[in-house]
């Protein structure tokens, strides 16, 4: 029996899987989402030593500040647009016997965290910035409207005064603040909705309020998964349940079955760019580390079947004489034309995905002058069905969809 824990334990911490010799990959018990999004890639590297694990993070609005635990509070500053060296917060935030699960306020003055002691055994906290010496200052519990004799892990703020809150990790619970009373009064409990039951672990909503992300438990198959779920305006409560499309599958690392773990979703207030926390390439590396870093995703398409215009960095502007148009002939078989132009010279890129948001080639990938451009996309040896092509140069990044047809 301890054995079969211990295996348990492992399994659970390296998203090791040891599967039937014909599952390669991960039962679907809920759809795959309708919108899709590009392939994660890394964050930036700084993010990988020396954390040994990251866990939550979230970003201030305008994508300059990015906060995480891993163990204790980290913060990293964007300057010239590369992440420095992460620091960790100041003993107001990391103190006692640790803190995780970290989360900021919409503009960026408040920050969350859940920490060991108060009402339960973890609490949800709070810390605002000093104005006098510009770090955060004492750290303060949020009493027992929010806390519970239970553990409290996460605090997610849709505004100042609206809030969703993970209790026990399985209990998603909404409040909002009461100024009459000066307190956070619980409105609603999702136990009994599409929401409940679920083992969630970080939460993200658009600024819109119309999607939510979230990281979950998958207690068949003992990995986390990234999640969405949309607003049903009709019965005014989220509704069903969707994973996304940039999930991880299983695949045969000698006689083990490996796949890699993500969760934690930050979502940026258009819903254009996704931050999470995973695992996913070293978990399947062989001899390598299982630790999670940083990854960021792209929109490619929406809910609603339409294509989505991205730039990396929301402060900066998209360059007007960047264009990529609609390939010719659309719909086509087996070959097309993309054409393109480029403001100012750097390193482009022009992939083209699936439906699913996995690479299906490159047809472009170095450094171009600015001029107009055009290539050739050969599908003789694809199935019939919608792609996605996406060009990226500097900050500019666009997509359009076509139709190969047989």
């Amino acid at each position: 029996m301890k054995k079969l824990m211990l295996l348990i334990v492992i399994m659970f911490l390296f998203g090791v899987q040891i599967l039937p010799q014909d599952r390669l990959k991960v039962p679907p018990d809920w759809p795959i989402a309708p919108e899709v999004w590009s392939e994660p890639v890394l964050l930036d590297s700084v993010f990988i030593y020396p954390f040994s694990n990251i866990e939550s993070s979230a970003l201030t609005p305008n994508f300059d500040t990015i906060y995480f635990s891993a163990g204790p509070v980290y913060s990293s500053v964007k300057t010239n647009g590369k992440w420095e060296k992460p620091k960790k917060l100041n003993s107001n935030i990391n103190v006692g016997a640790g803190v995780r699960d970290c989360s900021i306020s919409k503009d960026g003055r408040r920050l969350y965290f859940s920490g060991y002691g108060g009402y339960g055994a973890w609490d949800i906290w709070y810390s605002d910035i000093d104005s006098n010496t510009n770090d955060w200052g004492p750290g303060y519990n949020m009493g027992p409207q929010i806390n519970s004799a239970s553990n409290d892990a996460y605090f997610y703020e849709v505004s100042k005064d609206t809030a969703y809150v993970l209790q026990c990790w399985t209990m998603i619970n909404y409040y909002i603040y009461n100024n009459r009373i000066n307190q956070w009064s619980k409105i609603d409990s999702f136990w009994y909705h599409p929401l409940g039951g679920v083992e969630m672990y970080g939460v993200s909503i658009t600024k819109d309020k119309k999607k939510m992300y979230f990281g979950r438990f998958r207690y068949d198959n003992w990995i986390y998964d990234l999640g969405v779920c949309y607003w049903d305006s009709s019965s005014n409560q989220w509704g069903s349940m969707y994973n996304l499309n940039i999930n991880t599958e299983a695949i045969k690392v000698g006689n083990v079955y490996r796949r890699g773990t993500e969760f934690y979703p930050w979502i940026s207030g258009d819903g254009k760019k996704m931050v999470f926390s995973s695992n996913r390439d070293a978990s399947l590396e062989p001899n390598s580390s299982s630790a999670s870093s940083l990854y960021i995703t792209y929109l490619l398409i929406d809910e609603n079947g339409d294509t989505v215009t991205t730039v990396e960095d929301k402060a900066s502007s998209q360059p007007k004489d960047f264009t990529l148009q609609q390939n010719y002939p659309n719909p086509f078989n087996p070959e097309t034309k993309i054409k393109y132009c480029i403001a100012k010279p750097g390193f482009v890129t022009l992939k083209v995905y699936d439906i699913l948001g996995k690479e299906v080639t490159t047809l472009v990938n170095g450094t171009q002058k600015e001029g107009e451009y055009e290539v050739s996309f050969n599908a003789a040896n694809l199935t019939a069905g919608v792609y996605i092509y996406n060009l990226k140069s500097g900050v500019f990044s666009e997509s359009k969809k076509m139709l190969l047809i047989k």
